[in-house]
């Protein structure tokens, strides 16, 4: 069994195994801190400058085994500072991040053993907004707005399903009172990235990927908020490794989508997402190697639900699919290397976001049908000292899109059930500044998965924001 438990001996976030769920985690500890922000509206600039700072130290330990059943421990410190500074609608923002990884001898992943982590200066971006600065310098609050941010900075388009990374990014928009549009133009940093194609040389160290994207969402339609994109990514990396093997995939994707509400306590998300383009076929099976082409699709739903019943406590009921398609022809799931057989068209979805696929498994959303059940509550809001204490389950039902085509883990192509997962969540905002948060998953393989045994995954995170 795999066991993932991290131990934090001073407040911190978060660590997690896979390094998509570290940044889900992590912009939940921002959008907490970002709770305590106040309004300028009418005063004076110089009593409108909104100033904060900050920092999180986490200690952590780990111990998770490899496919070949080999255990490997990590101690992990990690130390987050932060400066965040607003003025009449111009914004800055800057975190420094320490993190030193310190391995048990010989179980270093990459055969590094102990470092600090790069980079430094994880975070730092500028933005504009005009209808902010309208608001704080005029009192109004005009008809139209724009605005634009650049830096490195943490990107999520749409549902997040197509792309969710720390890029260098320029992000522009207007907005109206019947419509959004926003743009996009960035790279990712070369040495930090780690590529979803594990096959490429280099794949954890060079990295160099281009994303293009525009999006437009209708504000005209009440409690609705229907939504059409177009994100283009363009593969920069070395195409050869001189051996007369390439590597290449670029890809398109277009969505369409809405968010909003049913009635009152019934909301919902949709995205339906098209991905086209081009890459390299495998060079272990054709020689030389083609070009085809990509013809793929994914899809995300989403319900949620908050029955009268339970409204002072908080509860929220939710039921989730995601799917995936995949290729029957393809050895690996994400890899150049192993990857589409020439001559045909590659039908397996991959892109460069999150999904919440659960934690002890993870699999990313590629050839794969995800079906999840949810829910949370406040067990005690009458109880000064646990009324914000927020407790849940998510029960998941893991299948593969084509029972043929591989996946991010390793699957018996003969059989389509994954297996099925049980997270148990606590959140609780103890006092102002001081937060827990635990999280325990069971996954239990199913006819698909060559293992027997449970896999399970134990995260306890103390959060003190200073």
């Amino acid at each position: 069994m795999r066991w993932i438990v991290p131990v934090l001996l001073l407040a911190g976030a978060a660590w997690a195994q896979d390094p998509a769920f570290l940044d889900h985690l992590e912009k939940r500890f921002d959008e907490y801190r970002q709770l305590h922000r106040a309004t300028s509206q009418g005063l004076k600039p110089s009593e409108s400058l909104f100033l904060d700072y900050g920092g999180v130290v986490t200690v952590s330990r780990l111990y998770a085994d490899d496919i070949f059943g080999g255990t490997h421990e990590l101690l992990q410190y990690d130390a987050k500072l932060h400066l965040h500074a607003e003025l009449s609608g111009h914004e800055a923002y800057g975190r420094l991040r320490f993190r030193y990884r310190d391995f048990a001898g010989g179980d270093s992943y990459d055969g590094g053993g102990d470092d600090l982590t790069e980079p430094i200066g994880d975070r730092w971006w500028y933005r504009f907004d005009s209808k902010r600065h309208a608001q704080a310098r005029r009192g109004e609050d005009p008809d139209v707005g724009v605005w634009a941010q650049i830096g490195r900075q943490q990107v999520d388009w749409a549902s997040a399903i197509v792309l969710s990374q720390t890029l260098y990014a320029a992000r522009f928009g207007v907005e109206t009172r019947s419509f959004a549009a926003s743009g996009l133009v960035g790279r990712t940093p070369e040495q930090t990235t780690v590529d979803f194609d594990a096959s490429r040389p280099e794949f954890d160290t060079n990295t160099r990927r281009w994303f293009y994207g525009a999006f437009v969402e209708c504000r005209a339609i009440d409690q609705h908020r229907p939504f059409v994109y177009c994100l283009i990514q363009q593969d920069e990396n070395d195409q050869t490794d001189g051996a007369g093997r390439f590597w290449g995939y670029d890809s398109t994707y277009v969505g369409i989508g809405s968010r909003g509400q049913l009635n009152g306590r019934l909301s919902y998300q949709a995205e339906v997402i098209k991905e086209f383009g081009s890459g390299y076929t495998d060079f272990t099976r054709t020689v030389p190697q083609t070009i085809e082409d990509i013809d793929a699709w994914a899809g995300r739903f989403e319900i949620s639900w908050m029955p009268v019943c339970l409204q002072r406590r908080g509860g929220r009921f939710e039921f989730e699919v995601l799917v995936a398609t995949g290729d029957g022809d393809r050895i690996a799931s994400s890899f150049n290397t192993f990857g589409n057989l020439s001559g045909t068209d590659d039908t397996q979805f991959n892109a460069f976001g999150f999904a919440n696929t659960g934690l002890a498994m993870a699999p990313d959303l590629s050839n794969l049908v995800s079906v999840r059940f949810g829910a949370s509550l406040f067990p005690a809001p009458d109880r000064e000292i646990l009324r914000r204490l927020r407790v849940g389950v998510d029960a998941f039902a893991l299948l593969t899109f084509d029972a043929d085509a591989p996946t991010s883990v390793f699957t018996d192509l003969s059989n389509s059930h994954v297996g099925w997962e049980f997270d148990l969540l606590l959140d609780w905002r103890i006092l102002s500044d001081v937060s827990l948060e635990m999280r325990y998953g069971i996954f239990v393989p199913g006819g698909a998965f060559f293992e027997s045994d449970p896999r399970h995954f134990i995260y306890v995170g103390f959060s003190y924001g200073f």
